[in-house]
Order: structure tokens, then C-alpha cells, then sequence
């Protein structure tokens, strides 16, 4: 794997609307994150096709739960127009994010994770905080190859 491309970002708040399920990430020897997350974002096609919902910012929000190895996943879609009354709100309170951009297919997504988390971020000069982790993806999104998003974890500059 080449090094991927890191960033800072401010992002601003938002209230998104969306669908929430509960999962084991990629670095859980029992994840399912492959499977419960592509469903819920199936669902969220679904009901974005019926409720002819625009908006083509779409977000994961990533929260930690009380129970180790469960996290909580927002899918989320920043809404233009249309009926969003089958979702559920989600205000999104923005903030500083480091940001690592993945390219490539969805299941490469978990080795670029691994090494964000697992090796960049041990060694980085930020202080984690916190606060939702971020999935974004815009147009540079093709389910391919070629694809391009954007995952990040809410810091605030080390003082070390």
C-alpha cells in the first residue's frame, strides 16, 4: 500500500438526515462492518429513491459506544429537497478533522483504516477528542477502482 494522502480539514456543521445501526469495526477480530454497512446504506438508497430526497454530500459518522469493539454508524445524507420525514435527523457539530483519503474499492477501505489508526495516527501530532469519526463522499465516489473518499477523526494539536 502507497502512503495515502493526509489532510486537515475544518468541517462545518451540519444537519443531516439518516438511517443508524451498530457494528464491529476492521480492527475487531469478530468485524462485520463489511456486511452491516453496506446494508445500511442500501437502505439509505432506498429511502432517498422513495422520498426523492436530492443532496449529493453523503457522510458516515462513526460514534464510539459503551460496549468495546461496538461502534455506532450514521448514514447519513446532507438533504436539499425532497421528504426526509422517513429519517432520522442527526446534527453533525463539525470541528478540526485529520483526514486520510482512501483510493481504491470499499474492501480495501479496512487496510487504509488499519494504518490511519493502527500505525499514522500513534506516531501524529494530533490528540484525538471526542466525537463522531467521519466518512466523506462526494463525486469521486464510483463503487470502483478508481474510488476516492475521505475518512477522519476529530483532534485537537498535541501539546507533546
Amino acid at each position: 500500500m502507497s502512503t495515502p494522502k493526509i489532510e486537515d480539514y475544518y468541517i462545518s456543521p451540519m444537519e443531516l438526515v439518516g438511517l443508524t445501526t451498530h457494528f464491529r469495526g476492521a480492527m475487531e477480530p469478530d468485524a462485520d462492518y463489511d456486511v452491516v454497512i453496506p446494508a445500511l446504506w442500501q437502505r439509505l438508497d432506498d429511502q432517498v429513491a422513495a422520498g426523492r430526497i436530492l443532496g449529493d454530500r453523503r457522510f458516515g459518522l462513526i460514534t464510539v459506544n459503551d460496549v468495546p469493539g461496538v461502534m455506532r454508524y450514521d448514514a447519513c445524507i446532507l438533504p436539499t429537497g425532497g421528504d426526509t420525514s422517513a429519517l432520522s435527523s442527526v446534527s453533525f457539530p463539525g470541528g478540526r478533522y485529520v483526514c486520510v483519503e482512501h483510493e481504491g474499492t470499499l474492501e480495501a477501505l479496512a487496510d487504509t483504516v488499519r494504518w490511519f489508526y493502527g500505525e499514522y495516527l500513534l506516531t501524529a501530532p494530533y490528540e484525538l477528542i471526542d466525537g463522531a469519526h467521519v466518512e466523506m463522499y462526494d463525486q469521486r465516489f464510483t463503487h470502483d477502482a478508481t474510488s476516492v473518499m475521505t475518512v477522519g477523526a476529530p483532534y485537537r494539536f498535541s501539546r507533546s
